[in-house]
């Protein structure tokens, strides 16, 4: 605790970084830095060590490891998520030959896989991340979820659409119809036209 206690104030925004007692092989000389302590000091010495021990229980278990692991997890499930591939010729450039030309597709199956990731597969102590958090009482079948309707409010009907009754009997009108035009193009002489071409 004295480490973080002496850490000196830096950063434009004046933030304590201290030095991690542990570090390992996937975060080799960690820095960590509390950005939401907004409890007060208390009064009572006996209060305050025991709130420095909790504060210092909490920085030990600063990490970014699940973070690291959850984008590892997004790159091996989505093909659009993968890094640039490094050609061994043309100098050494990055081929990005999977990336997705519009950049609204990968928003959304991101947003599929973090549904699935959270709402449906079980991880640790047979519970997903939903569960965990309290939002889910068990595990989410994808079925479910893709075929949700939300409830209709009340006072409210949903609007069922009629079927067409097979014994009632069509009207006919004199009427010829026009042909369809698309653009301002005929397209029966269109049509026509193409096939007289080929």
């Amino acid at each position: 605790m004295s480490t973080i206690l002496t850490a000196a104030l830096t950063h434009q925004f004046c933030y304590r970084w201290a030095l991690h007692p542990l570090s390992d092989m996937r975060e080799p000389s960690k820095l960590i830095c509390w950005l939401t302590d907004i409890e007060s000091p208390a009064t009572d010495p006996k209060e305050r060590e025991d709130q420095l021990n909790h504060n210092a229980r909490l920085h030990l278990k600063a990490s970014v490891t699940e973070v690291d692991r959850f984008f590892m997890r997004v790159r091996r499930a989505l093909t659009m998520a993968e890094r640039g591939v490094v050609s061994a010729s043309s100098d050494r450039r990055l081929w990005f030959g999977k990336n997705a030309y519009n950049p609204g597709v990968p928003i959304k199956l991101l947003e599929v896989f973090r549904t699935y990731f959270n709402y449906c597969e079980v991880g640790q102590y047979k519970k997903t991340p939903a569960m965990r958090m309290g939002l889910a009482r068990g595990p989410v079948a994808p079925e479910d979820i893709m075929d949700f309707e939300p409830a209709v409010p009340a006072g409210q009907r949903r609007r069922v659409p009629r079927k067409n009754s097979t014994s009632a009997a069509k009207p006919t009108s004199n009427k010829k119809t026009p042909p369809a035009v698309a653009g301002g193009v005929n397209n029966q002489n269109l049509a026509s036209g193409l096939s007289n071409s080929i």
